[in-house]
């Protein structure tokens, strides 16, 4: 694009980062052989793991395309076309009206929304 700069801007990024966390769990069973033939209640104790995310925040550069010093967009345009020292002046002589909404009409060779191009 026309008059657009590359930039680089440091921007605080926060990124969800895995991370395993133990924890030591009582666990009920059934066992055979308490007293007799019977089956009764056993506890246990067990290590088990899991998968927890935690926020974490990085800072990265991170790449915004601006407009050149010195230029400036003009309405919904490709790039920076406009010089910030044309601002308020008229471009190919065209003549506009300022109401509600500003049309130009644009002299023969000229065309755009405000009469920029050849």
């Amino acid at each position: 694009m026309p008059n657009v700069c590359r930039e680089e801007q440091l921007t605080l990024v926060r990124l969800s980062r895995p991370c395993t966390q133990t924890f030591i769990d009582t666990i009920q069973f059934w066992k055979q052989g308490c007293s007799g033939p019977r089956w009764c209640m056993g506890y246990e104790r067990r290590i088990r793991y899991y998968i927890i995310y935690r926020h974490v925040y990085a800072t990265e550069y991170q790449t915004v395309f601006r407009c050149c010093p010195g230029w400036t967009r003009w309405d919904d345009e490709p790039g920076c076309l406009s010089s910030v020292s044309s601002l308020g002046t008229h471009f190919s002589g065209r003549e506009c009206s300022y109401q509600d909404t500003q049309q130009c009409l644009c002299l023969q060779g000229f065309h755009g929304p405000h009469c920029q191009y050849e």
